[in-house]
């Protein structure tokens, strides 16, 4: 697919004045101060390492090295301007004062102790498990909507539990009321089968599980730390939550969450929404706006008799999922949410058509139009979409809610810095899934660092690299991760950073006000941007040297 991207394809910009237009040809550094950038680069995977050099391969003054992180030694000559011919610091390195260091790879490869100690920068922060471990979301949230009931979060975030299977496998002191006690060492409980131990372990997810209110409700059931759609489960019933982690013993946390019905469809497929998120110091947030649209491998078609729930690839919309099975298709699976509006007429239209037909017999034959049956038509629990122009304003609500609850979520973890703790000098891109169900209500799945661009695809290839053009224009071409520039806080009453102009804060990076775009980035659009304590105590941790 070929990039129509203003900020991939050179282009020209128009600058008017009083009395004539300036045309010239568009320059990423025109309004960048000139200095020197060292790239090492340790990303494991080629597709997402192709697309940073060639990001890089557009700046003259950045120079990549795949070697490895440089010593300290190495970083303190190159402060100095004595670097060895032949050392790693020398290889390539423009000759120029002020050069700075930056680590873009994966977060095992990251050096962490030379990020710490202020001589370079990195594409992680240290501490996010807050945001990568579900049941720590989890948990999280949940704190956050009990002290603020009005929260977007409160009803964005789907019904969770979570599972801690931990005491099933090592000793324990069981509390079965009225002063009874029994640990598993007890001859009574050693020999207990492990499905009964993880059974008592999870008295209260069970009681929550098979309460009233939750009877009718089928839930995922996914691992705290796993990504790539492993190990996740549809269930229904305890008795399959049981024994789905029975299989797994060597997961020991997992969430269980509310299985969000009924969802919208697209040309018949379940979807999830996959948007990148940019966070850049300490801490500004971006939402990047070419969000992708990934669907499941399998139509979502039911009976009278209701869902087939043990076909995971109807239910399942994890791309590294879906690749397993032979009817996926890169250019049916993996698309964009501009393709929903003109998809959604389009279904809508096919369930009218299947609606007369349906009317038109008595025999109620299933009908393939838009993945449903006839006696369950999905036209009947979807909002009717009379024409393209509400197809799109029911998208542009849908982006809207996105940025609401990504800017709510990083709100959540203001002053948590043990399990999110963000770095002056350091950015981050995560992976942001949200679900929508058929009434077009935007729900929070989970968070990924680290996303797998690899998941796009070749025809999707451009969106990943204009996001990482976008990337290199925010956090390489300006000083923007230098922990010394205090950045405007758009929380505060000086909304409008009007202490600095336009061209001030393109130059040191100053953020811009919530919703809008930042400076030369017209697809990242900032959803939260507030100074944190931390901002310069370099994630408030420290190395010994």
């Amino acid at each position: 697919m070929p990039s129509t991207s203003s900020v991939l394809n050179p282009a020209f910009e128009l600058t008017p004045t009083r009395r004539f237009a300036v045309l010239q040809l568009y320059s990423p550094h025109a309004t960048t101060t000139p200095r020197s950038v060292r790239l090492v680069l340790t990303i494991n995977e080629k597709y997402t390492t192709d697309v940073v050099l060639h990001a890089a391969a557009r700046r003259g003054w950045c120079t990549v090295l795949t070697g490895g992180m440089p010593t300290a030694e190495d970083l303190a000559r190159q402060r100095t301007g004595k670097e060895e011919k032949g050392s790693l610091a020398h290889m390539g390195a423009p000759q120029r004062e002020g050069t700075t260091t930056l680590q873009i790879g994966d977060f095992e490869n990251i050096e962490w102790d030379t990020v710490m100690t202020g001589q370079c920068s990195a594409c992680s922060y240290l501490v996010r498990k807050g945001l990568a471990r579900k049941a720590q979301l989890a948990l999280q949230l949940r704190r956050h909507v009990s002290k603020h009931p009005d929260s977007i979060l409160k009803t964005a975030v789907p019904y969770t539990l979570i599972l801690d299977t931990w005491n099933a496998f090592e000793e324990m002191k069981l509390d079965f009321g009225r002063g009874t006690f029994a640990t598993f060492d007890d001859p009574a409980l050693m020999n207990a089968p492990l499905r009964q131990k993880i059974d008592w372990c999870l008295n209260d997810a069970r009681d929550a599980v098979q309460s009233p209110d939750c009877a009718d409700w089928c839930w995922i059931l996914k691992p705290s730390v796993v990504n790539k759609g492993a190990d996740i489960s549809v269930v229904c019933e305890w008795g399959e939550v049981l024994s789905a982690l029975e299989t797994v013993p060597d997961i020991r946390e997992w969430v269980l969450q509310r299985y969000i019905e009924p969802p919208l469809l697209c040309d018949g497929y379940k979807f999830h929404l996959r948007v990148y998120v940019l966070c850049v110091g300490a801490l500004q947030v971006y939402v990047f706006e070419e969000v992708l649209m990934l669907l499941a491998a399998h139509r979502y078609e039911f009976d009278a008799d209701g869902h087939d729930w043990g076909d995971i690839y109807k239910h399942l919309t994890n791309t590294a999922r879906g690749v397993e099975d032979d009817s996926f298709d890169e250019d049916t699976h993996v698309r964009l949410l501009c393709d929903l509006p003109a998809a959604l007429l389009l279904q809508q239209q096919q369930w009218n058509e299947a609606d007369k037909t349906r009317d038109r017999t008595t025999s109620g034959a299933s009908s393939s139009n838009g993945g449903c049956s006839s006696s369950n038509n999905c036209s009947k629990v979807h909002k009717r979409i009379n024409s393209l122009a509400e197809a799109e304003a029911i998208v542009g609500d849908i982006r809207r809610d996105i940025r609401e609850i990504t800017g709510e979520l990083f709100a959540a973890y203001e002053n948590e810095y043990s399990i999110f703790c963000p770095m002056g000098n350091c950015f981050e891109l995560y992976g942001l899934d949200f679900m929508v169900d058929s009434a077009f209500n935007v729900s929070l799945l989970e968070v990924n660092p680290g996303p797998d661009f690899k998941q796009t695809g070749q025809r999707l290839h451009c969106v990943i690299a204009n996001l990482w053009e976008q990337v290199f224009r925010l956090v390489v071409d300006t000083p923007v991760l230098d922990p010394s520039i205090s950045h405007c806080s758009t929380t505060s009453s000086d909304r409008n950073c009007s202490r600095h102009s336009a061209q001030e804060q393109e130059e040191v990076g100053v953020a811009p006000v919530v919703g809008q775009a930042a400076p030369r980035c017209p697809d990242l659009t900032c959803v939260y941007s507030k100074e944190w304590s931390v901002s310069k105590l370099n994630g408030g941790l420290s190395f010994s040297k």
